[in-house]
């Protein structure tokens, strides 16, 4: 006997679903709104004088803090100036009023009262006028007087002067805008002592090339 099969009446579809496409995916793309959209636009010649211009701003930076440290030490220069004849008139102030009571109480005459428990000197200033007139003409040519009693001279002597520099220069050491100036001359200094002390080596040439030896193999063919 032959088997005879049954035919199925059911029909197999293996074609695949779609699937709807998600918000934002390939099949449904979302519209840019180019209005609320910011676009910066470069200007091509300040982009590139931008890019190219560190050098140029960073020498102006130099140059701006180089005439700052200048404007500074100037400053600091008179202020020490100033100072240091500001001490020596006011030392020679206090030295010129000790040498006017010594003349005083040296030359001027003076009455002593005792009056058992204690002593009072009394002092004539009658005579001040002359003393002072003496004392001016025994001076030298290099100092002056003015009219007053205590006032002081302002001829300077050579020490004098000497005292002042000694003074200004101490002052003008101290100061940070010199302090500064220093350091940025040694920093130079020390650079340019680098690029001086560095040696280059020689070329190839000069340190394989032996004249004696070429002229040595030469002889021997």
């Amino acid at each position: 006997m032959k088997n005879v099969g049954r035919k199925s009446s059911v029909a197999f579809d293996y074609a695949p679903k779609k699937e709807p496409a998600e918000k934002g995916g390939v099949g449904k793309r979302r519209v840019i709104n180019r209005a609320s959209k910011t676009s910066l636009v470069f200007d091509p010649e300040k982009r590139k004088e931008f890019l190219t211009g560190f050098r140029k701003r960073k020498d102006e930076r130099r140059k701006k803090a180089k005439e700052q440290r200048e404007l500074e030490l100037k400053e600091e220069m008179k202020k020490a100036k100033e100072k240091a004849r500001a001490n020596i008139n006011e030392a020679k102030s206090e030295e010129f009023n000790k040498k006017v009571k010594d003349d005083i109480q040296r030359f001027l005459p003076s009455e002593v009262t005792d009056f058992g428990t204690h002593t009072v000197s009394v002092t004539h200033v009658d005579s001040l006028v002359d003393v002072r007139e003496n004392k001016i003409s025994a001076q030298g040519e290099d100092q002056e007087e003015s009219e007053e009693p205590g006032d002081v001279h302002q001829v300077k002597t050579k020490k004098e002067k000497k005292a002042i520099g000694r003074m200004f220069l101490k002052q003008v050491q101290e100061s940070k805008a010199f302090k500064a100036a220093q350091r940025q001359q040694s920093k130079k200094e020390s650079k340019a002592n680098k690029f001086s002390r560095k040696k280059f080596g020689n070329s190839k040439r000069e340190r394989h090339y032996h004249p004696k030896k070429e002229a040595a193999g030469k002889g021997k063919k």
